[in-house]
């Protein structure tokens, strides 16, 4: 089984900044829009849903080192949390103050791209190119609802970005089988 950190292209370490550097790297190489413009449809739609599947090692790995974090935290001095909470809470309420709802905005561009991956957006005859354009979709939406958990846990659109996420998952699976069938 491949480890989260091989999925990375890194070793094991507890580096957030490392992990955070070769998480952006990875979906650099793998995204859509900034992909070898030379690869077949088939291999760009592989290259989507392995990208989610980057997603996923990314976010465990963030879990783990954030829990490793807290934990050195509640050990440090009460002095610093004090400081640290201060700054986190002036953090995020300018976010606040600058979006609104900043968790409804990612949540809502999430959404209009898990709407569009569904069978029922496929047209007669165009099968194949419809699945492979819509696999596309799989990291995108991924990547908006992963922002909503992760960064915004206390949103009342985070639970929903979390069963999204895990139909995108199901439904990733699907395709590929759809995909492996064309090929």
């Amino acid at each position: 089984m491949i480890s989260d950190f091989q999925v990375l292209g890194i070793e094991t370490t507890t580096d957030l900044a490392l992990i955070k550097a070769a998480y952006r790297k990875r979906v650099k190489q793998l995204h859509p829009d900034t992909a070898d413009c030379s690869l077949s449809a088939g291999q760009k739609a592989r290259n989507s849903l392995l990208m989610v599947e980057v997603c996923k090692a990314y976010r465990r790995l963030l879990s783990v080192t954030d829990t490793a974090q807290n934990k050195a935290r509640v050990n440090s001095s009460p002095v610093a949390n004090k400081s640290s909470a201060r700054h986190s809470s002036a953090r995020s309420r300018s976010a606040l103050i600058r979006h609104g709802d900043p968790a409804y905005v990612y949540y809502k561009k999430g959404i209009t791209l898990f709407y569009r991956i569904h069978p029922s957006q496929w047209t007669k005859g165009e099968e194949r190119e419809t699945v492979l354009a819509l696999a596309s979709l799989f990291p995108r939406a991924y990547h908006f609802f992963t922002l909503v958990a992760d960064q915004y846990p206390e949103s009342v659109w985070a639970q929903d970005a979390v069963d999204k996420m895990a139909l995108i998952e199901e439904r990733m699976r699907l395709y590929k089988n759809i995909i492996e069938s064309f090929d």
